[in-house]
């Protein structure tokens, strides 16, 4: 007997598809996000040693703090680093999205209208994909379903936690495409295994996000002694 697939069943699923299509994508692109990356800190270093120079002298001039916003804005060289960083930023992004968007459709698409039902994630969960009359998706409905899940996205995952909600737990998408996630044993609970999984996960964010904070103060006392001399 099957039953609505849960939220959380569904997230677990979902981060291991992920892995696994951003490991089969890494080798095309990590070249060029190393390339954008690098340009990036050098502009970011620029852009930070420009704006520490107009603060110096706008503090040795008298001015408050507030009131170099104009010159920061007018400068062309700020300007300029300023365009290039936003152009850094497409560059890492763009290789990486366009990578995950098409490997991901051939790997969602090709497992979802197989005899499995399910991309690999899915299975390991015990989760099956079908129409609202619980058959086997076409490849012409697992596009769509792939299709629509833009739309879960683009709305800053408000449709993918849609599927919280009982009793049916569809997602934007699903509710779209006219299809559903089923457990195909519902009563069973979350592995340990997957607990853990998504403790990885939240430990790898914070990880993440520490070592940005540690580049970026690395990166900033580096302009500051560039703007201003040696400290200390």
């Amino acid at each position: 007997m099957t039953a609505p697939a849960r939220f959380w069943p569904r997230y677990v699923a979902w981060s291991l598809d992920a892995a696994l299509i951003c490991v089969a994508i890494a080798p095309f692109v990590a070249a060029r996000v190393r390339a954008a990356a690098s340009a990036f800190d050098d502009h970011l270093l620029q852009l930070l040693i420009g704006g520490y120079t107009h603060l110096d002298r706008g503090l040795n001039e008298g001015l408050p703090a507030l009131a170099l916003t104009p010159r920061l804005v007018a400068d062309p060289q700020i300007r300029a680093t300023t365009l290039a960083l936003a152009a850094d930023l497409v560059r890492m992004g763009l290789p990486v999205l366009v990578g995950y968007v098409v490997a991901g459709l051939v790997y969602q698409v090709a497992a979802e209208s197989t005899g499995w039902r399910a991309t690999p994630g899915k299975r390991v969960l015990g989760l099956e994909v079908v129409d609202g009359q619980g058959r086997a998706l076409g490849p012409l409905r697992a596009l769509a379903r792939y299709l629509a899940s833009a739309l879960s996205w683009l709305s800053l995952n408000l449709g993918h936690m849609m599927a919280m909600a009982p009793p049916h737990h569809l997602a934007l998408h699903d509710r779209v495409s006219a299809t559903r996630v089923r457990a195909r044993s519902p009563e069973r609970p979350l592995p340990r295994w997957a607990l853990g999984w998504v403790l990885l996960q939240v430990l790898l964010g914070v990880v993440v996000c520490v070592a940005l904070v540690v580049a970026f103060s690395r990166l900033a006392l580096q302009a500051l002694e560039a703007a201003l001399g040696p400290i200390g």
